[in-house]
């Protein structure tokens, strides 16, 4: 997954934002850049957001919203078990998709009916805009690729003191 992104996100860079990127980029991150990971390889999610991060502020990507779209799409691009599969299929296969992208914590569903669905996150993220911004965006653009119409996407953040790293999202759509 990790060579995807980076594939997807160096395709879209000039020349001259690559060497750009290269340059703010911390050694470890280099490497990344440098030589794609194995197609099953794992890089930590923390150097993964990194360079996600320097690409975008090399390009015309300014607000959360629109960083969080352009990381949505991304994601989505190399993920080809969601091509072709519809909303509810897709909202299925999140638990699968979640454990593929990251390490540590789980996703968990429930009242997945056609139409709507309740997602629930458990997991210690260190960036806070990736539970208000990024997911619920890649959640609305993977059910709208999917053919979902006015798609709704809610994020409740976690309440303590119960359960302090726990997110819930409710999704709704229009087949």
């Amino acid at each position: 997954m990790a060579a995807l992104i980076r594939a997807s996100v160096l395709a879209t860079l000039t020349d001259a934002q690559k060497m750009k990127l290269r340059e703010a980029l911390p050694p470890e991150a280099r490497s990344f850049m440098a030589q794609a990971p194995e197609a099953e390889g794992w890089v930590p999610t923390s150097l993964l957001a990194r360079f996600l991060a320097e690409a975008q502020a090399l390009s015309q990507v300014r607000t959360a919203r629109s960083r969080a779209q352009m990381q949505a799409d991304v994601l989505l691009e190399g993920v080809p078990a969601l091509q072709g599969a519809g909303p509810r299929e897709v909202v299925a296969r999140l638990p699968w998709f979640y454990s593929e992208v990251h390490q540590g914590g789980r996703i968990s569903l429930s009242d997945v009916t056609e139409g709507k669905a309740v997602v629930h996150v458990l997991a210690r993220y260190p960036y806070p805009d990736w539970y208000t911004e990024v997911l619920p965006m890649w959640l609305r653009r993977a059910l709208e690729r999917a053919g979902g119409k006015e798609v709704q996407v809610r994020h409740h953040p976690p309440v303590p003191p119960g359960e302090p790293w726990l997110h819930h999202y409710d999704l709704s759509w229009k087949p």
